[in-house]
This record gives C-alpha cells, sequence and structure tokens, in this order.
C-alpha cells in the first residue's frame, strides 16, 4: 500500500504542479509545488466588519420600564476571508519553522530552522479519487534563506534523520537537492519531502508533507467558497489553495489563489463549459457576460467582487487508474477548473 500511495502522492503533486503558474529558476523535481508568479499586484482595501451601535435610546425609561437586554450580532467574516487573514500571517521572517508548518498539519520532529529564513509561499491542496478510494492531502511551505543551498540541505536532513525519519528517495539536478522521507508508526503524514536549490547567496527551500485517510483538519482552506460551485457533481474533486507572497518591505504584496477542480468521465469538453456556464447563470453564483444559449468557449471568465480575478478551464486530460492486477493505466477524463485570485 505505500508504494500505491506512493505513486499516488506522484500523480497528485504532477497535477498541483500542472495546474500552477510555475516562477522557480529550476524545474521542481517530483512530489513539489512551484512558486506562483505574482510580478503583477493590486491593492484590495481593508476587510471590514459591520459597526456594532452601543448607544442607549434617546427617552429614558419610566420606573414600570426595564431597558432590554441589548443584543449585537457582529457579521461573520467570508470563509475567503478567513483564509486570506490566517495564510497571510504565517508569511515572511521566522525562527521556527516547526511551528509555522504545525499550523497547518503535523510537523516532523527535529525540523531545524535555517538562517535568515523567510517564508514566502503556503500551499495546501487536496484531491480524492476512485484508483486507492482515498482522499490525499499536500501542506506545502516555501521559504528564502541566507545560507548556502547544500549546507541548509544537509542541515535539514540531518535533523530529520535524527528524529527517527527514514529516507525513501533522493533527487539531484543541478544545484537542485531533494530527498523524500517516510515517517514511521502513526502520523498525519505518509511522505515528508525537503527540496533545496541556490538562490543568489541564499536558498530556496521547500518543505512538504503527503497525507493520506481524509484532510480533515485542512477543511477551514478547503471550503474556500461559501456557495456551493457550480462544478459537476463526482467523485473525483481536487482543490489548491496558495498564498505568495513577493518583494519586501513596502513593497510587499500578497496573493491568494484558490482553485478547484471536478474530473468527470464519459464526457466532452464542450458539454461541460455549455455546462458549467448554464449552472452559473442559473444559480446566479457568480456574474456572467455572454449569451449562455451559445456554444461556449472552453476558457473563459467570470465576475465575482471577491477575486480580483475568477477564470474557468475545461480541458481534456487522463486519469491514472489502478486496475484488478494493481497496475497503473490510463483513463481519458475531462476536468472542468475554476481558479480565483485575490492580489493585497
Amino acid at each position: 500500500m505505500r508504494a500505491l500511495n506512493h505513486r499516488y502522492h506522484a500523480a497528485l503533486a504532477l497535477w498541483m504542479v500542472a495546474l500552477m503558474t510555475v516562477g522557480c529558476t529550476a524545474s521542481s523535481p517530483p512530489g513539489e509545488l512551484g512558486l506562483i508568479d505574482t510580478s503583477t499586484t493590486t491593492t484590495l482595501p481593508p476587510v471590514t466588519t459591520v459597526p456594532i451601535v452601543t448607544t442607549a435610546p434617546p427617552r429614558a425609561p419610566t420606573t414600570s420600564e426595564a431597558l432590554p437586554e441589548p443584543t449585537f450580532e457582529e457579521a461573520e467574516p467570508d470563509n475567503l476571508d478567513v483564509i486570506y487573514d490566517s495564510l497571510r500571517e504565517l508569511l515572511g521572517p521566522t525562527d521556527n519553522i516547526t511551528e509555522v508548518f504545525g499550523s497547518l498539519t503535523t510537523s516532523p520532529q527535529g525540523l531545524p530552522t535555517p538562517p535568515g529564513s523567510e517564508v514566502v509561499e503556503v500551499s495546501i491542496g487536496a484531491g480524492a479519487t476512485d484508483a486507492i478510494g482515498e482522499a490525499v492531502a499536500q501542506v506545502s511551505i516555501s521559504l528564502t534563506t541566507t545560507a548556502e543551498s547544500s549546507a541548509v540541505f544537509t542541515q535539514i536532513t540531518n535533523g530529520l534523520v535524527s528524529s527517527g525519519l527514514v529516507m525513501l528517495d533522493t533527487y539531484e539536478r543541478g544545484s537542485v537537492q531533494s530527498t523524500t522521507f517516510g515517517a514511521p508508526g502513526e502520523q498525519l503524514f505518509d511522505e515528508f519531502v525537503i527540496t533545496s536549490s541556490a538562490l543568489g547567496a541564499g536558498s530556496l527551500v521547500r518543505l512538504t508533507s503527503n497525507s493520506s485517510g481524509g484532510p480533515s483538519h485542512l477543511s477551514t482552506y478547503l471550503n474556500w467558497s461559501a456557495e456551493p460551485l457550480p462544478l459537476p457533481p463526482t467523485d473525483d474533486t481536487r482543490t489548491l489553495v496558495v498564498m505568495t507572497q513577493s518583494g519586501s518591505g513596502r513593497l510587499s504584496r500578497t496573493t491568494l489563489s484558490v482553485q478547484s477542480t471536478a474530473i468527470v468521465d464519459p464526457s466532452s469538453p464542450q458539454v461541460e463549459a455549455n455546462r458549467l456556464v448554464r449552472a452559473v447563470v442559473d444559480d446566479d453564483v457568480f456574474g456572467f457576460e455572454g449569451d449562455p444559449a451559445i456554444d461556449q468557449p472552453l476558457t473563459g471568465s467570470f465576475t465575482s467582487d471577491d477575486f480580483d480575478s475568477l477564470t474557468y478551464a475545461v480541458t481534456e486530460s487522463s486519469r491514472i487508474e489502478i486496475d484488478e492486477n494493481d497496475e497503473p493505466r490510463d483513463n481519458d477524463v475531462v476536468e472542468i477548473t475554476l481558479r480565483g485570485v485575490r492580489r493585497g
């Protein structure tokens, strides 16, 4: 089963890489997420709550009257606001990467913090598939450091080995070094991957945890829409949430990217594009400018007050399934993806 899970973790990671705009200078090894290009940003107004009125009524009560107990209800923030604010707090300089990682999922013991560490990206992904009948989650944190790449890689690797993790696989290409560790015993992760690459005089380090058995502890981040998304019902859905920081000081900008993908079989891209637009118009989930009665393009956009941009894409793809002989095989499918971007 570990070997089967390892194959699926790699498939999930490759799907995540394919859906993201990679901004790394070197190609990412298997099991790793890339950085999103956030070169263009805009500024959003700060999130505020509804003001609470606390003044008493102008008329004084008589002796026979009693003032009613005031009841105040503060507006609940949209879940997208919660995601944005909580992930933004994880970005920036840190002297305790274990604490940062542990705020999202179980962090392995013995995880040292390299000198001059600054968290620049947090990624949370989850997928479900009929291939192995399990939900799989991936949490990834990227940080820049002032230390040289190979020194950082050795420091973290030695710390993880000392804590009892077992090395399963290694990868090396140019300045990129990567090692996959297995976690013995019952833990919330099946694999832990460390990747280090040169970045100027310092390094870019990516720490990734792959876990199976259900990402319930990440549900706050995966349910990014308050309303049901207009995606077709399917047993194979995947969600990716990425918070990225670019620039520094007053030029620092943050970008939140959220996307969900439904995978259906059998179908055709044109059928699914038409179905998606009709669902958006019928349910009034997002805004749509166009004629929903005609054939729709396979890529397009909607409007939403929650996002700076909201796009969709319908593509043909293939899904790895495991047959009765425990052998992988490709199956043609259609992927329907909604992706929203909020910049701050």
